[in-house]
């Protein structure tokens, strides 16, 4: 096994406070510990694997209510983990135990009624209607177990867990399949289940699962006429796009980033530095090619060029997804870039992926119009694919957001929301990190580390790349010699309390979108725009069926200018005063404009909200009001729910 450089705080010592920290707690509530999250959305999702009715829908091909349980599960782990939830943590080692009690002799648990369906159907002819999702459904199943097994300690979890990869190994091989041709989108789903196999071979340490984990990888790397083949083209840095044609019909997102991480565990567990190559050279490929103007990744949960187009589209799990990766790196390189790209995608994209309740959220976020709230999936009402996975999500945020280094002679903040940690030295000795303040309304928070034991501890403050002038002031003294996107090194006193207090430059600034559009050619760049691929589907100007329209006038067709307060994403919502004529009529403020932003406090339905003044080369200045991205079109009314991110 290979070191992290840096470790997470455990779930139960971490804590996010102020806003941000409101709405999760409100979300990890009434989706994992409320009486409704374990005797309503449990039992829905749980019930796929007690009668097994998955592969009776979509024509015989399948669908994936199997996956909810394990989503479920992986993410309830966490929330009682974080809560301290003895209760939850009871109900976990139950439930745990009577979904091992369903295998069947061979060791098959899921939700498929014959196991030995794992086929896509080519001959149909809407490709949503030819997906098998039963290998992608086991995955997370298996997964779920093993985290129950890691929170409870229960070895019938364990040993179901093995049951399933056992089976999975023994079906494959009756079949004469391999693993890649199972499933849908070239493999993606099904291979996906690459991290929990890796995480069953570190509890076990049985050399078979090891030997699955790297058939899975050798040929990513042996065919390179076989799609995907990941290893084989990202070693030689290629961007995605580029592999096969078409990729707005196989470059699946989600799917495709969680075999990245999978790949990432594979270098932890081997050592062999072609995997970490592989993944530290596709996370800068998509960094640069599909980053896209919502802070996510991708276009309709495609790689295809996401961060060269103006109407976007994107999925919250690409989003969670893509933070998960930017961890699993930081975790094993402790480079900041890695650290600044996850607090970058968790305020806004993140952040966007849950309703002011707390109880749901959207299956699809946009640019402007309208967000698509998360409908009816696999026949099932209260579990969703993205609604899911998000309380993972958020506790893996708190846990980012101060770290250690593995001796635990350094701290690591990457958060600046307030919050308190409790760490150890490397002698054991208590440290705790305290935030305080509400930096995204003041633009100010303070840091205060006491350390208990006798040796001071170094501290590795983020720096902020949107706030270069930021400044930053230790015990009233101040630090020099920062680099914006890096860490600012600095020392915590022994036996005392040392504050750092931040007064951030939060930079108010105008950004074109397209990201990359500048690199591009206009005719290539309006090309894209007018995507035949992406016509043909539907999903430009219609999405999902009809009542999910978006007029022609909400979509753009050249670049535009959003708007930033320090790492927010700002965007105008009807409700705030404007007109759908000026969501998305004319640009208003020509090339070259100022901007000048007030924060105004909050009002219901909107975390922050700002007064924004731009103002032209010729002095001309209009003032108008905006919200953080995450508040925007949250009401899932069409008469209120318009907004744009674009000026």
């Amino acid at each position: 096994m290979i070191q992290d450089k840096l470790r997470l705080t455990p779930p139960q010592n971490a804590r996010i406070m102020g806003e941000n920290g409101r709405q999760i707690d409100r979300f990890l509530y009434h989706r994992a510990l409320s009486d409704a999250a374990r005797h309503q959305i449990y039992a829905e999702a749980e019930s796929a694997l007690l009668f097994r009715y998955d592969d009776r829908l979509n024509n015989g091909s399948g669908v994936w209510q199997g996956e909810f349980w394990g989503k479920w599960m992986l993410s309830a782990v966490l929330a009682a983990e974080y809560t301290r939830s003895q209760e939850l943590t009871e109900f976990i080692r139950n439930a745990a135990l009577r979904v091992a009690a369903t295998a069947n002799a061979d060791g098959y648990i899921g939700s498929y009624h014959n196991p030995d369906i794992m086929l896509e159907n080519k001959s149909a002819e809407v490709w949503s209607e030819g997906c098998n999702w039963s290998v992608w459904c086991r995955k997370y199943t298996m997964w779920g177990l093993l985290e129950a097994y890691r929170l409870t300690g229960e070895k019938a979890a364990l040993d179901a867990a093995r049951g399933m990869a056992d089976h999975l190994m023994a079906s494959l091989n009756k079949q004469n399949l391999t693993l890649g041709q199972t499933g849908c989108v070239v493999g993606f789903a099904s291979c996906s289940i690459l991290k929990p196999v890796l995480l069953l071979y570190q509890y076990t340490n049985l050399p078979r699962y090891l030997a699955f984990a790297r058939e899975i990888c050798d040929a990513w790397e042996q065919d390179p006429a076989t799609p995907p083949s990941i290893l084989y083209h990202a070693l030689r840095g290629e961007p995605v796009h580029t592999w096969y044609p078409h990729p707005q019909q196989w470059a699946k997102a989600y799917e495709m980033t969680s075999c990245l991480e999978g790949i990432a565990e594979m270098y932890r567990v081997t050592g062999e530095e072609k995997y970490l190559r592989t993944v530290v050279t596709l996370w800068d490929l998509l960094r640069k090619y599909e980053k896209n103007a919502l802070r996510s990744v991708g276009f309709i949960d495609k790689f295809n060029r996401g961060a060269h187009r103006v109407n976007v589209m994107s999925e919250p799990c690409d989003a969670f997804h893509w933070c998960r990766l930017s961890l699993a790196l930081l975790r094993i390189t402790g480079e900041a870039k890695y650290a600044a790209e996850y607090a970058d995608t968790f305020y806004n994209a993140v952040m966007a992926s849950t309703n002011p309740e707390g109880t749901w959220g959207p299956c699809r976020m946009r640019s402007s119009y309208r967000h698509i709230f998360a409908w009816e999936q696999s026949e099932f009402y209260m579990n969703h694919c993205c609604v899911n996975n998000l309380p993972r999500a958020f506790v893996d945020t708190a846990c980012y957001a101060v770290m250690q280094n593995m001796s635990g002679s350094e701290i690591y903040v990457h958060l600046y929301d307030a919050g308190q940690y409790h760490l150890e030295d490397a002698q054991g000795n208590p440290i705790c990190v305290t935030i305080r303040g509400h930096f995204l309304d003041t633009g100010k928070a303070t840091v205060a580390v006491d350390v208990s034991g006798n040796n001071p501890v170094n501290v590795r403050l983020l720096f902020p790349q949107w706030g270069p002038g930021t400044k930053v002031m230790r015990n009233g003294a101040a630090l020099s010699g920062a680099i914006p996107g890096q860490y600012l090194d600095a020392q915590a006193d022994a036996r005392s309390v040392t504050e750092f207090a931040f007064d951030f430059d939060m930079n108010p600034r105008l950004v074109v979108a397209p990201v990359a559009g500048e690199s591009l050619p206009a005719g290539e760049l309006q090309a894209l725009m007018e995507d035949p691929e992406v016509l043909e589907t539907g999903e430009k100007f219609v999405h999902f069926g009809a009542e999910h329209e978006i007029p022609e006038k909400a979509a753009y067709s050249t670049p535009r200018y959003s708007v930033f307060w320090g790492p927010l994403l700002l965007a105008r919502d009807i409700r705030l005063g404007c007109t759908q004529e000026e969501l998305f009529g004319d640009p208003e403020f020509p090339e070259g404009g100022t901007c000048e932003i007030v924060p105004e406090g909050k009002r219901p339905g909107f975390h922050h909200i700002y007064r924004v003044t731009i103002t032209d080369r010729q002095n001309h200045s209009k003032t108008l009001r905006m919200c953080d991205f995450s508040s925007a079109g949250q009401t899932y009314d069409p008469e209120t729910s318009a907004f744009s991110i674009y000026l």
